[in-house]
């Protein structure tokens, strides 16, 4: 089973607000996370494989 972090772990793991981090995913800029109660989670697993895309993306040179 993989293991799952928090908005406010996420948040903090990237350097901003939980505030700033809703507004990203309504915006569609992070991974949606799944619901497990009450509370919103993300796969760590899922998050490091977007983040490896992330990276790879910005190594691109830009399309003309």
């Amino acid at each position: 089973m993989d293991d799952f972090i928090d908005a406010k772990t996420f948040a903090k793991k990237f350097g901003m607000s939980v505030r700033k981090l809703d507004y990203l995913i309504e915006n569609g800029d992070v991974p949606r996370p799944i619901k497990i109660g009450n509370s919103r989670r993300w796969s760590i697993a899922e998050l490091e494989q977007w983040i490896s895309q992330k990276l790879e993306e910005a190594k691109l040179p830009p399309s003309k």
